[in-house]
Formats: C-alpha cells, sequence, structure tokens
C-alpha cells in the first residue's frame, strides 16, 4: 500500500471490502477503483474496526429507509431524539 495518502499523519486509506490501496482520492471521501465504493474519510479515520466501516452509499440507503418510514410530521433528527430517550 505504497501509494496511499494519509490525513493527520496517521490513516492509510485502502478499501475495507476489497483491501486494495487502488484508490481515488477527493477532499472529503476516497473511492475504490476496484469495487467502485464510495468511503468519507472522517468515517475511516475514526472507525478502529475498519470491517464495520459503512460505504456512503449503504448510508444513503439507511437514510432513504429511515427517511421514508418516519412518522409524518416529524425530521429525521426528530426521529433520533426519540430513538435515544427510548434507549435510556
Amino acid at each position: 500500500m505504497s501509494n496511499v495518502k494519509t490525513i493527520i499523519g496517521m490513516a492509510k486509506y485502502y478499501c475495507p471490502y476489497c483491501n486494495t490501496d487502488d484508490i481515488v482520492e477527493t477532499d472529503t471521501y476516497f473511492k475504490c477503483k476496484k469495487c467502485n465504493s464510495k468511503f468519507d474519510k472522517f468515517d475511516f479515520t475514526f472507525t478502529e474496526d475498519k470491517s464495520d466501516l459503512l460505504s456512503i452509499g449503504e448510508l444513503k440507503g439507511i437514510m432513504k429507509v429511515l427517511n421514508k418510514n418516519k412518522p409524518k410530521g416529524k425530521d429525521l433528527s426528530e426521529l433520533f431524539k426519540d430513538i435515544n430517550e427510548d434507549s435510556k
């Protein structure tokens, strides 16, 4: 993985699905050239176990389902507030 760039001098970007460093970077995300998955750089940097990392596409899919199934008149921030209160 010699061609991988770093952020904060620590995190080397690679695709956690393919384990390849053949990626394309932007300011906020990187994309695997092999499987075309995109990953948020912030999420990658601060996720300890990279096998738990969700791609940007997966995150968008989750948000789409949550948004579609939210109670009428509530936005997603209110939904998450309700979830947090229920877990106390």
